[in-house]
């Protein structure tokens, strides 16, 4: 028995994932174009290195995307507390907070996260079972 994700599941990820990663990317190279060269900098390009990573698992579908897309909703929301603190505004950081909180709120209220643990747990079965058939 194989279990696929339904369409809208599919779509979800490899669109809102795809978005994710190109307003991760601009947040990225706004820091780097525009800042200082301070520690706290090289953090904050880490978090968004982060970002971008936890949007490229979910358009891969891995079962680890909807923690890490929480994390990193936490990591955009320090970031965006230092930033107010520091008296910077950046809009594209706004963005990619809220955006990354709402799809990371969107995923476990439509059940993708458990689709995709079924996702990750099938294959490891016909792994298995192909590793038996040798």
């Amino acid at each position: 028995m194989s279990f696929k994700l339904d369409k809208r599941s599919e779509d979800f990820c490899n669109l809102y994932g795809t978005i994710g990663i190109f307003l991760s990317t601009t947040c990225l190279l706004q820091l780097l174009y525009f800042m200082l060269a301070f520690w706290t900098n090289w953090l904050i390009t880490a978090f968004y290195i982060f970002g971008i990573i936890s949007f490229s698992l979910m358009v891969k579908k891995h079962q680890s995307a909807p923690l890490l897309l929480m994390i990193n909703s936490i990591l955009l929301f320090l970031v965006a507390t230092w930033f107010a603190i520091t008296q910077t505004y950046s809009p594209i950081l706004w963005i990619c907070m809220c955006y990354s909180i709402v799809i990371s709120i969107l995923m476990y209220v439509d059940g993708i996260n458990k689709k995709l643990i079924l996702l990750a747990n099938e294959k490891k079965i016909e792994n298995a079972y192909w590793q038996n058939q040798e």
